[in-house]
């Protein structure tokens, strides 16, 4: 026992010290953090089956992001933001060139593809940005996208996938990598990045 106390008081700056090293950094302005809701089993969301759940945290902006599955068997990638401390975002519904809309895109991938139609609920408001003076759909409250995803085989496959978007007013250009994965006829997405 004396030997086992004398073996952890001396090992305990390095435990304390090793998740410093173990850590994943980035550069990036501001901390993020991602939660698992569920890893396991689906849970329901919006009374369909919706699998791995994931969230990304940030000061001006909480996203959730995850697959759901229809009762007729159609897949889903729906991804819900956030703005927070009165920030906000464009919506990929914007009828412009507008740069930095928020955007969910998929690598090119043989078993899958995304249907180009957007869901957006609520749906956002065209106004005239005031810096550049051209319309634009400014999404300043909590909004859902679903878009139906295609998937050509039963196999197993992983496809690589991003969100990106600028957040307002700190102009900073947002990526989130995800994975998108298939296994034994179970799609799923997680975060990618670190």
């Amino acid at each position: 026992m004396i030997a086992l106390i004398q073996l952890l008081t001396s090992k305990a700056p390095l435990l304390l010290i090793m998740p410093l090293f173990i850590s994943c950094t980035q550069d990036i302005p501001e901390p993020r953090t991602k939660e698992s809701i569920s890893e396991e089993a689906p849970q329901k969301f919006y009374e369909i089956e919706f699998y791995n759940k994931q969230i990304v945290t940030d000061s001006l902006y909480t996203l959730e992001f995850g697959i759901e599955k229809s009762d007729d068997g159609e897949y889903f990638v729906v991804t819900t933001i956030e703005p927070l401390n009165e920030a906000f975002v464009a919506s990929p519904l914007s009828n412009n060139d507008f740069t930095g809309l928020f955007t969910f895109d998929l690598s090119i991938n043989p078993n899958i593809t995304v249907n180009d139609e957007i869901e957006e609920t609520p749906r956002s408001i065209e106004t005239i940005d005031p810096y550049e003076g051209v319309p634009v759909n400014w999404v300043r409250e909590k909004t859902t996208y679903k878009r139906k995803l295609l998937i050509s085989t039963e196999e197993d496959f992983d496809a690589g996938s991003k969100i990106t978007f600028t957040i307002e007013p700190r102009c900073t250009f947002e990526e989130i990598s995800l994975m998108i994965k298939q296994r034994d006829g179970v799609l799923t997405i997680q975060n990618w990045g670190c």
